[in-house]
């Protein structure tokens, strides 16, 4: 089944491609076309709810509530920053990763570079293996399971 597009999916596809040049310059490089491929695909936007927090400038947080100001919200849900949308006595308890951030993950596991297989195919067997995944990547693991985290 087809995705549905959004109603507004040329101002998306705008703010996607806005998106994409700010990780671009995050990371020094362009997306590969897989990785860009899945920022158009997955909207952003519809993970997130009517209300998101902002980091202020200050050390404090500012909403932003979708049905007060849609257009605002829209332009956040694009930006490349960590957005919080849920807080727990006072403090942020959730929030949706900064995705430039989240492209440095995929291309540091391995995700980016090597094409999808041919439709109704899975991988090859073992292709999700440890010993596929980028050495620095396992180190980092290997220390977060020997702490407890």
């Amino acid at each position: 089944m087809a995705p549905t597009p959004h109603r507004n999916a040329p101002a998306v596809d705008g703010l996607v491609g806005g998106l994409l040049a700010v990780v671009a310059e995050q990371l020094g490089r362009p997306l590969p076309a897989r990785l860009e491929q899945a920022f158009h695909r997955v909207h952003r936007h519809r993970f997130l709810p009517g209300r998101i927090w902002l980091r202020d400038g200050s050390g404090g947080y500012q909403l932003v509530d979708r049905a007060a100001d849609p257009d605002r919200w829209m332009t956040a849900a694009y930006s490349d920053e960590p957005l919080v949308t849920q807080f727990t006595n006072g403090l942020p308890s959730s929030s949706a990763s900064m995705p430039s951030m989240v492209a440095r993950m995929l291309l540091l596991a391995g995700l980016g570079e090597r094409p999808p297989p041919p439709a109704g195919r899975s991988p090859a067997p073992g292709f999700w293996s440890w010993a596929r995944v980028p050495a620095s990547t396992r180190a980092c693991c290997a220390r977060c399971s020997a702490t407890g985290r």
